[in-house]
């Protein structure tokens, strides 16, 4: 669980696998140095540089060229992707991504920011047709704890098909796995 308890804080848009620079996922932007959720679980802990040309190129893309909790959810659901890093499975694995999508308003603007946890501890038994999120052992990069990097159960990951008193499939949590 290398990096639990780090002092860098959670800065929204930083974090990253930096191959030959350094073997942390902390990266600087202008309000300081740090990580999100995917520069530590999806990036660094995968050995995934965010920034990928020709990655989740389709019609339907929010984010393109770059892997984050949107693009990797749609680069996973979409029949025609050529350069497939995830899948969506109904079973978790140690390693497994749980991961919820950002909401978006009519004009694109995003209500909630998506979240992303790495899978360290598998509940005794799975229900896919209930998933028991909070039953999983997450590490995760939080903005809303200190130190940002935590371990612990997967409580956030549940219910999040809600909003504001609407409820959509598309928001649900999925869990991915990456097939690199």
């Amino acid at each position: 669980m290398l990096l639990v308890g780090a002092k860098e804080p959670y800065i929204l848009g930083t974090g990253d696998y930096r191959p030959g620079v350094e073997d942390l996922p902390w990266t600087r932007n202008a309000k300081g140095l740090g990580s999100d959720c995917w520069g530590y679980a999806g990036a660094w802990c995968y050995k995934l540089p965010r920034h990928r040309p020709g990655f989740n190129k389709q019609p339907k893309a929010t984010v393109a060229d770059d892997i984050n909790t949107d693009s990797a959810i749609e680069q996973a659901e979409h029949a025609g992707a050529t350069d497939r890093l995830f899948t969506v499975v109904d079973r978790p694995a140690l390693g497994d991504l749980l991961v919820y999508p950002s909401i978006r308003g009519p004009d694109g603007k995003r209500l909630r920011i998506g979240h992303v946890g790495i899978i360290v501890k598998l509940c005794a038994e799975w229900d896919p047709e209930a998933p028991q999120y909070g039953e999983l052992e997450v590490v995760q990069c939080q903005a809303s704890r200190k130190p940002a990097v935590m371990r612990g159960p997967g409580v956030g990951w549940l219910f999040r098909d809600k909003f504001k008193g609407l409820r959509d499939d598309a928001w649900r949590t999925r869990i991915l796995r990456v097939v690199t």
